[in-house]
């Protein structure tokens, strides 16, 4: 193993040879890098990911800094995509990054304008990648990109969504039907949430991704839903006999 795939040899153990080559060798696309998206395309690149694809036409603002962890104070008002794509080839200079600062919102959610035309690049761009990660912040944009996704890709999507004192999130493999889109909603307000929410709806989806990598026809794991009221995260001090 040469020197810049170091890095792996740890993840390797953990996963195994065969799921990490997996990894390098799929085409992944980050549509949304906000707190889930940027850290979800940290985790693949730390995973192994060569070929990735990241779609926000945001730029970074001081309220991201809670919980996007590859964001920091000198990184404001600068793209999201351009700013995260120097941190992923800070951590593997030889990976292959493609950003593209598109608002989908501008493209008529991409396929509900009648000028196709107009869209071609758009489609033809999310299409072309093996696994697509679908983290926008409203659930009729999650829809649409869903849609142009169906016959083509293996895609999911995780998304956060916030009402006074609840937060919830959900990760979802490929959904199969009109109804089952619009009931799991997962998206709130796009003001953030806890750091720790973040993170850990992030890891869930990440582990639902290596699931269906290793077991591409497993019909387990295609949603998790979980939700906090009133939650406060904090650390338990563990004694032995509460170690397992």
């Amino acid at each position: 193993m040469s020197r810049e795939k170091n890095f792996l040899i740890s993840t390797i153990r953990a996963l195994g040879r065969d799921l990490v080559k997996k990894i390098q060798e799929k085409r992944f696309c980050v549509i949304g890098c906000g707190g889930v998206g940027a850290n979800f395309a940290e985790m693949l690149v730390r995973s192994g990911a060569e070929r990735i694809s990241l779609i926000d036409a945001d730029k970074i603002e001081e309220k991201n800094l809670n919980r996007i962890f590859c964001f920091c104070q000198k990184n404001i008002d600068t793209p999201k995509v351009e700013t995260l794509k120097k941190k992923l080839e800070s951590i593997n200079p030889n990976i292959n990054v493609n950003t593209h600062q598109w608002n989908l919102k501008e493209q008529d959610h991409c396929i509900e304008d009648k000028d196709k035309r107009k869209n071609t690049n758009v489609i033809s761009t999310i299409r072309e990648h093996d696994y697509i990660l679908i983290a926008v912040d409203n659930n009729r944009d999650r829809i649409q990109i869903e849609k142009i996704c169906e016959n083509n890709n293996n895609y999911f999507s995780v998304g956060i969504g916030i009402e006074k004192d609840i937060v919830e999130y959900h990760c979802i493999w490929k959904p199969k039907t009109p109804k089952e889109r619009k009931e799991v909603e997962g998206y709130g307000s796009n003001n953030g949430s806890y750091a720790a929410i973040v993170i850990e709806a992030t890891a869930v989806g990440f582990s639902m991704l290596l699931h269906h990598l290793k077991n591409p026809d497993s019909q387990s794991f295609k949603k998790y839903h979980k939700k906090y009221i009133n939650f406060i995260p904090t650390l338990l001090q563990l004694d032995d006999k509460n170690i397992i």
